[in-house]
């Protein structure tokens, strides 16, 4: 199951409400470490929507592979779910009625960033799956 807050100018402080609040979530966890799976739907590089493994230690990222190869890439190449969750803020302020965003039900992070529009102005679709958090 998971929540869905979309986000349209009517309706901003609901946006804003949901945001806060996932957040929230997330951050209750205390996740400082944890690994996830970042997809990316948009008009780019072939290599920038390629599913990478993203693995976090101490609340940055210390390494990024392509999932299905292993190769490395850049470190800049994912943010952080917090990083996500910047992203989140950012767009909501600058662009809320292009902003839909789906959190996971019992973490709170999102697992699905809609922003813009691919065709228009550089928007696409932001992924997260396979979560897991380590000690």
């Amino acid at each position: 199951a998971v929540l869905l807050f979309g986000g349209c100018l009517g309706e901003r402080g609901d946006v804003t409400a949901g945001f806060a609040t996932q957040r929230q979530v997330w951050q209750s966890n205390n996740a400082k470490n944890y690994s996830f799976v970042s997809s990316h739907s948009c008009f780019c590089t072939p290599n920038f929507a390629l599913p990478l493994r993203v693995t976090v230690v101490n609340n940055a990222v210390a390494s990024i592979v392509v999932d299905a190869s292993g190769q490395a890439v850049p470190l800049n190449s994912r943010p952080t779910i917090d990083g996500l969750f910047d992203f989140i803020d950012e767009e909501e302020r600058s662009r809320p009625a292009l902003l839909d965003v789906t959190y996971h039900a019992t973490l709170g992070y999102p697992t699905r960033i809609k922003y813009g529009t691919p065709e228009n102005d550089g928007g696409g679709i932001i992924s997260v799956t396979s979560l897991t958090l380590t000690p």
